[in-house]
């Protein structure tokens, strides 16, 4: 009949066809645990990007937390630092220097060690007198805030939450957020797959079944050939 090439596309499609079927197979009994994945990570990602933990945010939570737990301690010890530094009526350190300096400066050019001690002591008027405007100052950006508190407690208290859940570092949740979300990416892909596989499965076995059809009737027609010849030659 000269069926050679029809013969190996025949074997070849079977061949392609068998395949197809033996890789959706495997997908459609990896389907069902595919599924419970899905579910549990779009589950996580939610809990995640609701969160919506930014890198760092953790460390400067726990400083802020730190500064408005101890904001009343933070604002007394300011205060009475600069009191003895700096105000304190009667006497306070700068006042006391000063008081210092003024008895000592009629005498350095008598000796050079009062003249180094005169000039430490300037030093330390001016440190002083810098210490105070830096404990002023920090008092100036002490808040007593309790909402911004308790919200940061709150969230802290999350973050720790999702942590423990995860096993992971509360600064490893941003980056663990994007591994879920390219988990989830992959899977959901392997659906597009298996939709894709679905299609092309059928296409293969359409075609398989014309190559088939095609061999059955050049064979056919060979066979009346060869008949007729037979019935010529007898």
């Amino acid at each position: 009949a000269g069926n050679g090439e029809l013969r190996a596309r025949v074997a070849k499609l079977a061949h392609t066809w068998g395949q197809l079927r033996d890789e959706l197979s495997a997908l459609e009994r990896s389907n069902a645990d595919r599924t419970a994945r899905q579910e549990l990570l779009a589950y996580q990602i939610g809990e995640l990007e609701d969160l919506d933990l930014s890198a760092g945010e953790p460390p400067e939570l726990e400083a802020e937390h730190g500064r408005l737990a101890n904001a009343e301690e933070l604002l007394s010890a300011c205060g009475q630092a600069r009191e003895i530094l700096f105000e304190a009526e009667e006497l306070n350190v700068a006042s006391t220097l000063n008081q210092t300096l003024h008895s000592l400066e009629p005498y350095t050019a008598f000796h050079p060690l009062l003249q180094e001690t005169y000039g430490l002591l300037s030093n330390c008027t001016i440190q002083v007198q810098e210490a105070a405007r830096n404990l002023r100052d920090a008092a100036s950006h002490i808040e007593l805030d309790p909402e911004r508190l308790s919200w940061i407690d709150e969230r802290l208290a999350k973050i720790s939450d999702l942590s423990r859940k995860h096993r992971i570092a509360p600064e490893a949740l941003p980056a663990h957020l994007v591994s879920l979300q390219s988990e989830r990416r992959s899977l959901n892909q392997a659906d597009d797959r298996l939709t894709e596989l679905s299609q092309t499965l059928e296409q293969a076995n359409t075609a398989y079944h014309d190559a088939v059809l095609a061999l059955r009737d050049s064979r056919q027609r060979a066979a009346g050939e060869l008949a007729a010849a037979v019935t010529h030659y007898m």
